[in-house]
């Protein structure tokens, strides 16, 4: 695609290996491994965040309002957590939300999930 005045211009994301999703893509449960649950009648969450940023604080007010127990792992000063957080779930964006071993993706897909019912079949035991 040219831009009006030659420039070239992004058609979308050039390598889809990354797992990066449109603006139209309905969230995905993506299987990172095959340890699923931890065993313990919950699945773990996960939640890696950064400062400052809202929709962070959104998710957790989430999880905290349905009562889910999570982890959070605030990676605002941790650039090799932030490089270890790409290679998981390939996203760079915050926050994102792991149950189990599954990455739901950000804040936009923990709502879906809460909202479609998937959350509470993730949580289940």
């Amino acid at each position: 695609m040219q831009h009006a005045i030659g420039l070239p211009e992004s058609d979308g994301a050039q390598h889809h290996g990354l797992g990066l999703e449109g603006s139209a893509h309905a969230y995905t449960l993506r299987q990172m491994t095959d340890a699923n649950h931890a065993g313990n009648g919950t699945a773990p969450v996960r939640l890696y965040t950064t400062e400052p940023c809202s929709f962070c604080r959104q998710a957790k007010a989430l999880l905290d309002s349905n009562g889910v127990k999570y982890e959070e792992l605030n990676l605002a000063r941790d650039p090799d957590g932030r490089a270890e957080l790409v290679a998981l779930t390939g996203q760079m964006t915050f926050p994102q939300v792991l149950v189990g071993e599954r990455s739901i993706g950000g804040f936009r897909e923990l709502v879906e999930a809460n909202r479609d019912g998937s959350l509470e079949e993730l949580l289940a035991p």
